[in-house]
Order: structure tokens, then C-alpha cells, then sequence
């Protein structure tokens, strides 16, 4: 592509001749035509940049949903942004439903052997950003109030300033596991 100068001299290098506004009012004309293309290349960047970015989130939440284990992804205030389709039917709550509450409304946790509520399970991670998993058996009281053995997860998630808030709860149905386990 030409310049913004070497536009105004093809106008200027015209048969008839220009006079000094003429070359000026081209020289002007030529840059904001050079301007409204760079424009136009930028916005077409962004519109790329935009559209990986979308197909990245659809990539993450095909991951999310797809995964055996539930997860359900705690903000810093302890709320519920985000939830897959497994942690849904384990805790019988839609993800709909779910958003916004907090985590120990929906995520029913007590202590298997005492049977005492386990608290907020994230409330450590998110302050210390330390990995928890397994430290006690967990029963998971789902919203019909069945209960069922659970392994838990929970994993601190840094903000892109490396600051911690968010966390990752991970779990899965361990029913049948300790069936067996008791068994033996």
C-alpha cells in the first residue's frame, strides 16, 4: 500500500498542474484515507482476537462439562459462578438455580464420622492458596436430602495480577467405593 505522502505526489504528478492547496487538501485526503484503513485492519485484529477468545470459552466449558467428576468454581466471595453438569446431579441443584449462592447452600458438606457441617471448604484455599483434597470423608447432602460419600478438592485459582480469591471445587460419588471398602 502507498503512503500517505507518496498518494498526494501520484495526485500531484498529474497533468494539469496542482497548485499548493490542491497537494494539501490530497496529502490530508490521503492520510485519513491511510487512517480509516488502519482502522479497518485493526477492527478486523480485534474481530479475530474476539473470536478466538469466544471459541476458547466454548472450548473450556465443552472441557468442564464433559469431565466424571462434578466442579464447581467458587468467586472470591465465595459464590458460585459456575457449575458442570455432574455437580448438578450430585447436589440437585441446576447450575441456573445455583449461581450466585454461596458454595455451603448448595454444596451440602458434613463430616462422615461426626456428622458436623465441614464449613466453608474454600475459605483457606482461597486465603492461602494451598491444594486441599481427601483430608476427612465427606457425606454430601444433596437439595432431596440424600446423603452419599464424597472425595473432595479444592484448589486455589491466582488472578492474572497473582492474587488469590477464586477456587476450583472438585468431587465425586464415592458410594460405591466405601460399599465396597466396608465390605472387606
Amino acid at each position: 500500500p502507498l503512503g500517505s505522502d507518496e498518494v498526494a505526489t501520484v495526485f500531484a504528478e498529474q497533468a494539469r498542474p496542482v497548485d499548493e492547496r490542491e497537494t494539501r487538501l490530497y496529502t490530508i485526503l490521503a492520510r485519513r484515507i491511510q487512517d480509516a484503513m488502519t482502522a479497518l485492519k485493526n477492527m478486523a485484529e480485534r474481530r479475530q482476537a474476539l473470536e478466538a477468545a469466544r471459541r476458547n470459552e466454548e472450548l473450556l466449558q465443552r472441557i468442564i462439562h464433559s469431565m466424571d467428576d462434578a466442579l464447581i468454581l467458587v468467586n472470591a466471595d465465595g459464590r458460585i459462578d459456575l457449575m458442570n453438569a455432574e455437580a448438578e446431579r450430585l447436589t440437585g441443584w441446576s447450575a441456573a438455580e445455583a449461581q450466585g449462592k454461596p458454595l455451603g447452600e448448595v454444596l451440602r458438606l458434613i463430616r462422615e464420622d461426626t456428622r458436623e457441617p465441614a464449613g466453608d471448604i474454600t475459605a483457606d484455599e482461597r486465603m492461602d492458596g494451598r491444594k486441599r483434597s481427601g483430608e476427612a470423608p465427606m457425606l454430601l447432602i444433596s437439595r432431596e436430602g440424600r446423603d452419599q460419600a464424597v472425595a473432595v478438592a479444592v484448589a486455589p485459582i491466582q488472578s492474572e495480577k497473582g492474587r488469590l480469591g477464586s477456587a476450583v471445587v472438585t468431587f465425586s460419588d464415592q458410594t460405591e467405593i466405601r460399599k465396597t471398602q466396608s465390605a472387606l
